[in-house]
């Protein structure tokens, strides 16, 4: 049988929108789950819009390994019984370069459901959640730099990217967060980034242009970490737009608690620190300002795995007591 995406059986994480019969995202870090029962299963997806380099993913099985693939039109997958099976799919990385935001948009997924023999009950997920919002960083940008099988940038990028070694997923996974990623490289407080993607305040409230997002619920937590793509701003400036992106939250999200992470890169650390200070005080408000103080070195810009690992080993001694 075909299992649409819309079945109660397919569970969606992260920033999607529905286009063509499909449910699509640009948002690396967002993933797809489905229920089904029989020994097979092939995933639909649409693509229309793509071209090389196709975005890749991680497959997952009954929380087994992750298995990495290119998305294609038909994914099949065989399991080693007939009972009932959880199928994990994740956007691991796509080229930030290709375009993300107005149509026709090419570095996205594009999902349309699965065959399997039925559909099985999904387990609930009451886990709390939490949205990691930043720029190439949080998307896992560069973590395997030496990775380029093509010696072109534009069509390796999938092979060096990989949103599931990132600070955050090491977070959200050790504290059993469901996490959703608001991250897009080259994006800053005062700038658009690659892909035509907007500045921060501008981006945030869409999927890609003129398409609102939907959320099935708010985020408990959410994590914010910009300002490396805004080194050549006025501080001033850089202060002005953050000011304004946490009024947006705030309104937004009234009850969820906000972490501002301090950029690794040591930029508008002190101007950062005295705005949120001063936003708390005018606004009764809550946010939480975390030094990164010296981490990670600030080469290179992107971290590698290890980088991340320490980022997210200081956040973990670090958290908990403020969750």
């Amino acid at each position: 049988m075909f299992i649409p995406y819309t079945h109660a059986s397919v569970r969606l994480t992260g920033r999607f929108y529905e286009e063509n019969a499909a449910v699509s995202t640009t948002a690396c870090g967002s993933y797809i789950e489905a229920a089904v029962k029989g020994d097979w299963a092939i995933l639909h997806f649409d693509m229309t819009d793509l071209i090389p380099s196709y975005p890749n993913l991680y497959i997952q099985i009954d929380d087994g390994d992750l298995i990495g693939s290119a998305v294609g039109a038909r994914l099949y997958l065989r399991m080693k019984d007939a009972g009932e099976h959880c199928i994990k799919i994740i956007f691991k990385a796509a080229c930030e370069k290709q375009n993300r935001w107005f149509a026709p948009v090419q570095a996205k997924i594009s999902f349309e459901g699965l065959e399997a023999e039925d559909a099985a009950a999904l387990p609930a997920d009451n886990r709390k959640t939490i949205t990691f919002i930043g720029d190439s960083i949080t998307e896992g940008i560069l973590i395997f730099p030496e990775q380029t099988p093509f010696s072109n940038s534009l069509m390796d990028r999938v092979y060096q990217d990989d949103v599931t070694r990132t600070y955050a997923w090491i977070v959200a996974k050790t504290l059993n967060l469901r996490p959703s990623f608001c991250a897009y490289g080259a994006v800053g407080m005062t700038k658009s980034g690659s892909g035509s993607v907007p500045k921060a305040l501008d981006s945030y409230g869409f999927c890609v242009d003129g398409v609102p997002l939907k959320e099935e619920r708010a985020p408990d937590y959410i994590m914010i970490n910009h300002g490396c793509n805004d080194r050549g701003a006025d501080a001033a400036l850089y202060c002005r737009e953050y000011e304004a992106y946490l009024d947006m939250l705030t309104a937004r999200y009234p009850a969820a608690k906000i972490f501002v992470l301090a950029p690794f890169c040591g930029v508008h650390l002190q101007e950062l620190n005295a705005m949120v200070h001063a936003y708390n005080e005018a606004n009764r408000t809550n946010i939480r300002y975390i030094d990164t103080g010296d981490w990670i070195p600030p080469e290179p810009v992107h971290p590698l795995v290890d980088g991340h690992e320490i980022i997210a080993r200081h956040l973990l001694e670090i958290l908990p007591g403020m969750l």
